[in-house]
């Protein structure tokens, strides 16, 4: 299975940031996005002190289609659609399935567009739920990557 260069470059620069461990539950939205944080983790934790790892299969554009239960992942992993009104629904879902001072990383869509202009990437990520001020994005291993933590009014 394909690995993504973008993120494996981010989760060698970013790793403590992010807080990953092997209490983590992480949420991957794609196949590519599974592959690459699995062998991340293989190589950055112990045999036995793995995180666990689902694998949201549906298209994360479809609400109905959302399974995940509320505030339940410490990290979510996902990339965008190149429709606008897909993306803030994904969007939407992630911030909904991710525990408090959870975090999401968000790629951008393989064209690096969304509905077919370059937009701000960070922008767009807050139209999805994320406080603003809170996300960032990083030029990292030739593209962009966002990551935004799910903030309340206790911890803001």
């Amino acid at each position: 299975m394909s690995t993504n260069p973008t993120l494996q470059a981010f989760l060698a620069e970013y790793d403590t940031r992010l807080s990953l461990s092997g209490s983590s539950k992480i949420l991957c939205l794609d196949d590519t996005t599974t592959a690459t944080v699995t062998a991340w983790c293989k190589d950055a934790f112990a045999h036995n002190d793995q995180p666990s790892i689902t694998t949201h299969k549906t298209d994360t554009s479809s609400t109905r289609a959302w399974s995940q239960p509320e505030s339940t992942f410490t990290h979510i992993f996902a990339t965008l659609s190149s429709d606008l009104k897909t993306s803030v629904k994904g969007l939407k879902c992630v911030h909904y399935s991710l525990l408090w001072k959870g975090v999401a990383v968000i790629l951008p869509p393989e064209s690096g567009e969304v509905a077919g202009e370059k937009v701000n990437f960070a922008k767009l990520v807050e139209l999805g739920g994320f406080e603003p001020g809170k996300v960032r994005a990083i030029e990292v291993g030739g593209g962009e990557i966002c990551f935004a933590m799910k903030w309340d009014l206790l911890t803001a």
